[in-house]
């Protein structure tokens, strides 16, 4: 089973690349390197906050919640489901 990298401000948490990821289809890729103004500033914060950035097995229920993340991410929130009946 894969493993699935933490989120951190919509960013991918590469910590074997020290890198930041953020791709949209649309868009030029944002890539952020750990030792990069910006790269400090949200280790610290990370760190401050005690996120773990570690990856984690896909099929694992950390793993299963960033997937999850990433989906919203991605497509947006689905809207919830409707009792029959209710318009």
């Amino acid at each position: 089973m894969p493993n699935v990298l933490a989120i951190y401000k919509g960013h991918f948490v590469d910590v074997r690349l020290k890198q930041f990821h953020w791709f949209d289809p649309k868009k030029l890729p944002s890539i952020i390197p750990f030792d990069s103004s910006t790269g400090h500033q949200w280790l610290k914060e990370i760190q401050e906050q005690n996120v773990n950035i570690a990856s984690v097995p896909a099929d694992s229920e950390e793993g299963q919640k960033r997937m999850k993340q990433w989906e919203e991410m991605l497509y947006g929130k689905k809207p919830a489901k409707r009792a029959r009946g209710i318009k």
